[in-house]
């Protein structure tokens, strides 16, 4: 019934407003305009093809980033083109993550994995771990002589 009334208001509202205010996914009201069948992979490449292009031109060339940040209300980067510096802390972590705990290990379950990366992370990379960051502490022992030098300061005050 959502779907119907959006093909009748087509011309008259952005179809991503429409799906925002009914809380319906724009996949879905594709799928019911090809007749209900959200399976794409009976489409040939030309049919493919063509959804690609009218899906393009119904967003004004807008997809990849710039779409996920307005339909997903995400916050963009405030990093310009080209300057990775925001991210790098982040891949910095992913890349320590997967070389020193998942490099060449299979896991049985997906809670013996998660169990694992608790551990690492908990354990190991919290507690453990020396940061070249934080003077070759762990972010406990770093945290610590934080707290001391707080408590001092307010002594000395």
């Amino acid at each position: 019934m959502k779907y119907a009334w959006m093909e009748q208001h087509r011309s008259s509202y952005a179809l991503i407003e429409m799906c925002g205010v009914l809380e319906v996914s724009i996949s879905g009201y594709r799928s019911w305009m090809r007749g209900g069948t959200p399976d794409r992979k009976g489409l040939t490449d030309a049919q493919m093809l063509a959804i690609i292009r009218a899906i393009h031109a119904e967003l004004k060339g807008a997809y990849g980033s710039p779409r996920m940040v307005r339909e997903l209300g995400m916050i963009c980067s405030m990093s310009r083109k080209g300057n990775c510096w925001d991210n790098a802390p982040t891949e910095s972590w992913f890349s320590s993550f997967k070389n020193e705990r998942y490099h060449g290990i299979r896991y049985a379950t997906h809670d013996e994995m998660k169990a694992a990366s608790f551990e690492y992370i908990e354990v190991f990379y919290n507690r453990t771990r020396q940061h070249s960051t934080l003077g070759y502490q762990s972010p406990i022992q770093f945290l610590e002589c934080w707290r001391k030098k707080q408590d001092q300061e307010k002594l000395a005050a």
